[in-house]
């Protein structure tokens, strides 16, 4: 319903963007099974599906850009992300998945890696001690997706990482 929507007002999408918006935090006996399948199918199978939709035109045109947004719990996760690191995990290895699949029929998939905190009041609010130099600036992480979108095919990255200048990794 929304694919078709998007493709009436806009036309055929060129870039798809996904990213799941659930965080929760807990460890394993913390975490339900419902929350644990919620948080997979938000971040995994919301990606799947909304891939499934914008790929057959993609294929036709022989081009287009699938960026799928991924973070630390997708590559180091922490023992309170019992479902958002398996989640982040299998979206990332879906994109893995994807890559190899289409990158050799023109559609350029990539995995981002958003590795530290953004800056939004949500998070100002949770980390009040934070300075700007420690977050993420939304328009940098906006410059990153511009960039892999618009990447030549001659050199095309299927794994970024964003991340603070000052952030452990």
């Amino acid at each position: 319903m929304a694919h078709e929507r998007i493709g009436g007002e806009l036309g055929t999408p060129e870039v798809l963007i996904y990213n799941g918006g659930r965080r929760p935090f807990g460890v394993l006996v913390e975490t339900t099974p419902e929350v644990f399948e919620e948080t997979w199918r938000v971040h995994a199978f919301g990606a799947f599906l909304w891939a499934r939709q914008v790929v057959p035109a993609m294929l036709e045109r022989h081009k287009g850009a699938i960026l799928i947004t991924g973070a630390t719990a997708g590559i180091k996760p922490w023992p309170n992300s019992a479902a958002f690191g398996p989640a982040k995990f299998a979206v990332r290895g879906l994109a893995q998945v994807m890559s190899r699949d289409l990158h050799p029929q023109g559609i350029h998939v990539a995995y981002v890696n958003v590795d530290g905190a953004i800056d939004m009041p949500l998070v100002r609010q949770f980390l009040p001690q934070a300075k700007d130099e420690d977050l993420l600036k939304p328009s940098a992480i906006a410059d990153a997706f511009w960039f892999l979108a618009h990447q030549d095919p001659s050199a095309w990255s299927h794994e970024l990482e964003v991340r603070p200048f000052k952030e452990k990794f």
